[in-house]
């Protein structure tokens, strides 16, 4: 968001951290004397100071935070070195001066000294933080918070606890030899740490925008493992010599765990490594195994603190086995972020939600449950349909739903438009959740259901009392067949064409077009007459502009198989052969967007073809505007709602000769139908079109007169009077949950 969002953060940041350290302060002092009993320390002196470090080192970390976000090298640098040197110098003159018992305060003094001086570089830019007006625009992230305190605390546990612990059960000679072994270990471990001082910063720069990290994390990966195994290798090697002349002939007995402890350091810098990179991708499940592992380690020592061996014993097998549970995550990191996003789903059950309330005036509570909804990376003409008449429903005081699948790149729960938007679930699990969460969450809070096909429906007939209607935009039998393998193509035909009709025998379909009715009757997919709900357009913002100066040709759509955006590359050479200076626009996105680019490429016409990706609603009027033709090859669409979209914007449309785009189109006078698959066809049918001025000027007026007979309003009015209607006619019959069941099942066999 910018260098002053990110200054406006920091302040409230800033006081949110001097109340919190203030609180732990208090509470630290407060717990005192059971802190002494427990460290077997003579008085409270060395607490009190100690409190000192709490009070300064949250409000510290705000300002290194927004030091690192700034990436300010120098001063980082200084305070990196200042820390560490101070501790150093001061414990140095404490023992010169004959005050050894005083060595241990100067980790306190040399914390509220960095801290003063970090605040010092922070407050150059004092002038410039007191004109800005803090607000709420940049919410807090707690969950990212919360999770980086997990990992924060997971190594605290690892890097401290175990000593704090051996204090606590070693006798003093043990508990200072374990330290010293613990030390020797952490000493690679933060040699390590300088493959990544920047790690986090500089990859969530990279993430910020939309770059590929992978290579960011191997080379950093790879920096960790050369400063850390010829540690590790050294310290076997030459231990004996080594670690006496560093520490003195005291540290000899601490020898025989330092090749154990070395390793599992080396192993758990890596980790850190991974934790890191996947907290930042928001992949929350690297840092809670980590925390988990870290209550275990205490868990662990709470059992078997015998000897330093045990302690050496314990924290190198959990060291070791984070860092293999680490590497598996990793590795199967797709996997582990479905199972982690499904977790999140499950945990959603349980937060309770507001209660749906329903005027008597005509008014209801509708549940939606559709695949996607319009924010989803590969949402399409189906998603908008659901949104328009949801956002209308919701205008006129109706309390509406949307349950659908998550890209994950967007919160699991949302309002749009005054539409509460529900996102649980993935690709196929989608329908698990829904039945989840309606026995779960739903039941008995919405008065009608509408069950949108995309292929498969939600069968809602099997678990729901109330009344529901069956939404079906198009046939997906002959789709199955070509874009799905077996057996998943069998499966998805037996879904659709046998089970479907079984179960939503008794429910009244509703879908968008002549063409889309006429399928499910030949498909017999229901034994009464499907009801017609045109897709409409909001000509208010649609509508026509200036055209581009060179041909613009486009589609926009989701990109898949179904499509067959193949055929207009391959029109494209054509068209580029006859006239250059022509433009090619693909905009969307979908499982075949690489397909289609390497497609292009093979041809050697990439540089011709513009592939957007998915863009924002003003970014798609304006190329609905410039546009000279809209190109939509598809092999089936229940309506084709970009084609009525571009007609509104004075864009005639050349689309396959198919159910649902016979519909939209208006042969040779919105736009012209050409047979499915025909390369030639739709390649000479653009060249004529943009060639011939007059006629591409005659369709252009005649595709605005049509779209202008669509309006989103009156197909929101007509979906939902024909529900109000039918609830009146079909008033719910209450039955036990058991009888109901018994009867479900029964009608099925």
């Amino acid at each position: 968001f910018g260098e002053e969002a990110a200054i406006k953060f920091w302040v409230k940041i800033r006081k949110r951290a001097v109340i919190v350290s203030l609180t732990l302060s208090v509470l630290c002092l407060g717990i005192s004397p059971f802190l002494i009993k427990f460290f077997n320390l003579s008085g409270p002196i060395p607490l009190v100071l100690f409190s000192f470090i709490i009070l300064v080192n949250l409000a510290a970390a705000a300002d290194r935070g927004l030091l690192f976000s700034k990436f300010n090298l120098n001063a980082i640098s200084i305070l990196t070195l200042v820390e560490p040197l101070g501790r150093f110098l001061l414990a140095l003159l404490f023992v010169f001066l004959g005050l050894k018992y005083l060595a241990y305060t100067a980790i306190p003094i040399a914390a509220v000294l960095t801290f003063l001086l970090g605040w010092s570089f922070v407050i150059k830019n004092k002038k410039k933080i007191k004109n800005l007006a803090v607000d709420n625009e940049y919410n807090f992230p707690f969950k990212f918070f919360f999770v980086s305190l997990l990992s924060g605390l997971s190594a605290v546990i690892f890097l401290n606890l175990d000593v704090i612990l051996a204090k606590h059960y070693l006798s003093s000679s043990d508990a200072g030899l374990y330290a010293l072994s613990a030390l020797i270990g952490k000493m690679i471990f933060f040699l390590g740490f300088l493959a990544s001082p920047f790690f986090i910063p500089l990859l969530s720069k990279n993430e910020g925008a939309n770059q590929d990290s992978k290579k960011f994390l191997n080379l950093t990966v790879l920096g960790t493992l050369m400063l850390t195994v010829p540690a590790f290798v050294s310290i076997v090697l030459f231990g004996h010599t080594i670690i006496p002349l560093l520490f003195g002939h005291k540290s000899v007995p601490a020898l025989p765990f330092i090749t154990l402890i070395s390793f599992a350091m080396v192993c758990y810098s890596v980790s850190r490594v991974y934790t890191d990179y996947y907290l930042v991708k928001k992949h929350y499940i690297f840092p809670v195994a980590a925390f988990i592992l870290g209550i275990f380690q205490l868990g662990l020592l709470q059992i078997f603190h015998s000897s330093v061996w045990s302690f050496v014993l314990v924290t190198s097998f959990i060291w070791i086995t984070y860092f293999a549970i680490t590497l598996t995550f990793h590795i199967f990191s797709s996997q582990v972020k479905i199972f982690e996003n499904n977790a999140v789903d499950f945990l959603g059950l349980f937060v309770k939600g507001k209660k749906l309330s329903s005027e008597k005036n005509n008014k209801l509570r509708i549940l939606i449950l559709n695949w996607r909804d319009t924010k989803h990376k590969w949402a399409g003409g189906a998603e908008v349909y659901i949104q328009e008449l949801a956002k209308n429903w919701t205008k006129e005081g109706n309390n509406v739903t949307i349950f659908c699948g998550s890209d994950r790149q967007h919160p699991n729960n949302e309002t749009i438009d005054g539409v509460k938007i529900v996102r649980r679930g993935g690709f196929y699990t989608v329908y698990i959740w829904a039945f989840l969460y309606y026995m779960l969450k739903f039941r008995g809070k919405y008065d009608v259901i509408v069950d949108s096909e995309n292929g498969i429906p939600f069968f809602t007939p099997l678990y729901t009392k109330i009344p529901k209607f069956l939404l079906i935009h198009h046939v997906h039998q002959e789709v199955f067949r070509k874009s799905l393998k077996w057996p998943f193509s069998s499966l998805a035909l037996f879904l659709e064409a046998k089970l479907m009709p079984v179960v939503y025998r008794s429910t009244q379909v509703i879908t968008v077009s002549p063409s889309s009715k006429e399928e499910i009757l030949k498909h017999k997919l229901t034994k009464k007459e499907p009801l017609i709900i045109y897709n409409g357009v909001d000509t208010n913002i649609y509508k026509p502009g200036i055209k581009n100066k060179n041909p613009l040709i486009l589609y926009v759509g989701r990109l898949q198989y179904y499509k067959s955006l193949h055929v207009l590359i391959v029109a494209a050479k054509k068209v580029l052969h006859e006239v250059p200076e022509a433009e090619f626009v693909i905009a969307g996105e979908g499982e075949e967007k690489a397909n289609l680019i390497k497609f292009a490429e093979k041809l050697g016409i990439s540089e011709k073809i513009k592939f957007l990706g998915k863009v924002t609603e003003a970014e798609k009027i304006s190329l609905f505007q410039k546009a000279w033709v809209f190109v939509n090859p598809s092999f089936m669409e229940g309506w084709g709602i970009t084609t009525i979209e571009a007609n509104a914007c004075g864009t005639p449309a050349i689309a396959s000769n198919v159910p649902g785009l016979r519909d939209a189109v208006r042969d040779t006078k919105t736009g012209l139908l050409i047979r499915y698959g025909k390369y030639n066809g739709f390649g000479n049918t653009i060249i004529n079109l943009i060639k011939d001025e007059k006629l591409r000027k005659k369709m252009s007026k005649e595709s605005v007169n049509w779209a202008n007979i669509f309006s989103w309003e009156k197909s929101s009015k007509d979906f939902f009077n024909f529900m109000f209607e039918y609830l009146e006619k079909n008033p719910v019959i209450k039955t036990h949950r058991i009888a109901y069941v018994f009867n479900r099942l029964m009608s099925l066999l």
